[in-house]
Parts: structure tokens; C-alpha cells; sequence
């Protein structure tokens, strides 16, 4: 069964289908979500990159997590999609001229490409979210293992991955710290303020660093921290995984020869 305190958290809607597909084999999931960024990179197809966004958008009414959770963890590449259209709307000069404004002309190239960018962006980290919203962070590193990763490789992310969570952890405890003692009343203070946090972080890394490596070798240890907890393929799920990755080639095929763009 779902875990309460995450049900609660990611304020789940149908926590049916939310069980149906966190248990399904993470090694497909991540098989799809990586057929689907090749597909967009590929293609290189509005109407692809498009198509792709909105099915992550069906996806995610289906499997019922909150928008709002998403939202939280995609604002940030939206903003970077932004920026980067913008960028080719205005350096891009090649194409008719669309817009003029103040003597900057953004011309039809610029604009198309701009959107491919933030249309291929979004379908994919959108569906990047959703498997780490429907997986735990075993199953996707065993996915990773089933795929050929290295196994020093999955301890190595297991690690930092373990230990970015503390650090943050750790920041979040002296930012209000230095917050309750009006450490970012202006713009003065907080840049102050933040360079502490920084500094702090830097050196509190160094330090538990350098513990954890003493720890490891007081006990001996052998490079292994990651358990392989690969489930067994199941015969339904392929058929699913692959039937979902033809019907998007398919799609790309149409879109990119007969419709175009």
C-alpha cells in the first residue's frame, strides 16, 4: 500500500493508479522517459515536442498528483526554457522578419527555434518528474543498474545523493537562524548573510567529509553501499513500455514527414 505520509504529501488523488504505476518496473519507466528525449531531440518538431507535453499533462490527471507538486519541481527549467527563447527570438536573425520593436527586429527562425527548445524542454523534464514522483530512489538506481550503469557509479550518486539531502538539511537551519537575528532585513545584509551560508555549507562538507571517510575505513569498507533491488521483467509491462514508445514513434514519424514544423 502507498505510504500515508507521502499520499499526504503529494497530495495524491487516485491512489490507485498512483500504486499501479509506483509499482510498476522502474527500469521500463525509465526506458520510456529516455526513448521519449531521444524521440524529441531527434525529431526536432514542435508539434512532437507539443504533443509530448501535453501527454505529461494527461499523465499526470491520470496518476492524480497534484499540479502544484509538479509545478514546484518543473518552475525552474520553465524559467531556463524562457530565457533560452528568448535568447534565439533575439540573436537567431535568419528567417522573415515577424516583429520590430524600437529597432530590434525577432525574426521567424529565431521564434520556432526558441520553441522547440522550451517545448522539448518541458515534455521531458516533465516526464523525468513524474518517474522520480512515482518511484523511490532504490528502484530508479536499480533501473539505472539494469541498464548497464556502472556499480560504482550508482554508490557514487547514492552518496552525493544522501549527502545533498544533510547539506540542505543543514542550510535550511542556518538560513532561519540567521534569519530570526535579521540577517536579510536588506539588501546588504542578505548578501552578507548568504555568503556566510555559503562559506558554512563549504566547510561543514569539507569536515563531515573527512569524518565519513575516516568511519568507512575504521570499518573496512569495501566501495559497496548500494543493494540491488531489481525486480523481475514482467511480460505485460514490456509489451505496455514498448507499445507506448511505438505509438510515440509513430506520432513523431507522422508529425515530423506530413505534418511538419
Amino acid at each position: 500500500m502507498l505510504d500515508h505520509s507521502l499520499s499526504e504529501e503529494l497530495k495524491i488523488k487516485n491512489n490507485h493508479m498512483f500504486e499501479k504505476v509506483r509499482e510498476m518496473n522502474t527500469t521500463i519507466k525509465l526506458l520510456i522517459v529516455f526513448a521519449l528525449l531521444f524521440m524529441n531531440v531527434f525529431f526536432r518538431n514542435i508539434s512532437f515536442s507539443l504533443f509530448v507535453s501535453l501527454s505529461a499533462f494527461v499523465m499526470t490527471i491520470i496518476i492524480g498528483v497534484s499540479f502544484k507538486e509538479v509545478f514546484k519541481r518543473i518552475k525552474l527549467p520553465i524559467l531556463f526554457g524562457i530565457f533560452i527563447f528568448f535568447m534565439q527570438a533575439l540573436f537567431l536573425k535568419s528567417g522573415e522578419p515577424v516583429i520590430q520593436v524600437l529597432g530590434i527586429s525577432i525574426h521567424s527562425d529565431g521564434i520556432i527555434k526558441g520553441l522547440k527548445i522550451f517545448l522539448t524542454l518541458v515534455g521531458s523534464v516533465w516526464y523525468l518528474i513524474l518517474v522520480g514522483l512515482t518511484s523511490t530512489v532504490d528502484s530508479i538506481l536499480s533501473g539505472f543498474r539494469s541498464l548497464g550503469i556502472p556499480e560504482i557509479v550508482i554508490n557514487i550518486s547514492l552518496m552525493m545523493y544522501r549527502y545533498s539531502l544533510l547539506l540542505y538539511e543543514e542550510a535550511i537551519r542556518v538560513f532561519y537562524a540567521q534569519k530570526s537575528r535579521l540577517g536579510y532585513t536588506n539588501f546588504k545584509n542578505s548578501i552578507k548573510s548568504l555568503g556566510q551560508l555559503w562559506g558554512i555549507i563549504i566547510v561543514n562538507s569539507l569536515i563531515r567529509s573527512i569524518r565519513v571517510n575516516e568511519a568507512m575505513k575504521s570499518r573496512n569498507f569495501t566501495g559497496k553501499l548500494f543493494f540491488d533491488f531489481r525486480k523481475k521483467l514482467n511480460t505485460k509491462e514490456i509489451l505496455a513500455g514498448f507499445s507506448y514508445i511505438l505509438f510515440f514513434l509513430s506520432i513523431g514519424i507522422i508529425m515530423k514527414y506530413f505534418v511538419g514544423v
